[in-house]
């Protein structure tokens, strides 16, 4: 056997129904340290860390299991072994191993860029907020459980006031500045009892858990025109803008969309009558506050 796994450059083992290293091609035995006898003799687990040792012992044993890994601990130093088992006659097995260090690392930097696009999916490359895509989701699962269970939930669709002016005057690396200013004020605000989104452009909308009473939404939303007219430092200028606000509910047979266009009616109507002010979606009445 062993002349025969010595034509192999791949490292390979020979493992007895114990588990014990019967023989061991060069390959191998560089890879346990260079020593034949640090090597040949030893349990195959005696070579793994001891917190996997128990974890390796039942891989070993179970013919069902083709493939493990475990991290290899030997005088050189440890490092990530991937070990692919062929079960022969007798109970005895041949392991090929090979060092799966930068196999490991490329699986973390996929998954790490499986999670960064996960992310960008569903939220805005600017402020970081959720985007369109993630709210209506959200949006679409509070209209089902408002249809199935009565929860309520309002939403808050914001414009902004002058953003435009700001954009033609300071440029639009001053208009981003401020966008992602607003966000995070607007983020902050719905921390605990809801989610901030960017629409697009200068549009954002908060979706608030559980309430449709307007006096409450109504103190909430002077607090937000409150938050988005401080001004936002810009090198060595303050830029002002501010908000109108638009403030709709589900109904029964609305869908996401419905709630969303609602909202924005609301908004629009709130800027015609002079902005810096929010309205109800489902009331023709209109408070104000000064900007």
């Amino acid at each position: 056997m062993i002349l025969e796994i010595n034509d192999i450059p791949a490292p390979i083992v020979v493992l007895n129904q114990s588990g014990n290293i019967t023989a061991a091609n060069d390959a191998a035995i560089a890879m346990c340290g260079g020593d034949q006898h640090g090597c040949v003799g030893l349990a195959l687990t005696e070579l793994a860390a001891e917190h996997e040792r128990d974890a390796l012992v039942a891989s070993l044993t179970s013919p069902a299991i083709e493939r493990v890994a475990f991290r290899l601990r030997t005088d050189l130093g440890s490092r990530m072994i991937e070990v692919a088992l062929r079960r022969i006659d007798g109970g005895e097995a041949i392991a090929v191993m090979r060092d799966a260090t930068e196999l490991v690392a490329a699986r973390s930097e996929a998954e790490r860029l499986e999670t960064e696009l996960r992310h960008s999916a569903h939220h805005d490359a600017l402020t970081g907020l959720a985007n369109r895509a993630k709210l209506l989701d959200r949006l679409g699962q509070y209209a089902a459980r408002h249809q199935r269970f009565n929860f309520q939930f309002a939403l808050l669709f914001f414009d902004l006031d002058g953003f435009k002016s700001v954009n033609d005057r300071d440029g639009h690396e001053a208009g981003d500045a401020v966008l992602r200013a607003v966000g995070a004020r607007l983020a902050q605000l719905a921390q605990g009892s809801g989610m901030a989104a960017r629409l697009g452009g200068d549009e954002f909308v908060i979706v608030l858990d559980g309430s449709t009473d307007q006096h409450r939404l109504g103190l909430f939303a002077a607090r937000c025109i409150a938050e988005v007219v401080r001004p936002v430092t810009y090198g060595d200028k303050e830029l002002f803008v501010g908000t109108s606000i638009g403030i709709s509910f589900p109904r029964p047979g609305l869908t996401a969309d419905d709630v969303l266009r609602a909202g924005d009616a609301a908004m629009y109507s709130a800027k015609q009558r002079g902005k810096g002010c929010w309205e109800f979606a489902s009331s023709p009445g209109v408070d104000r506050i000064a900007s």
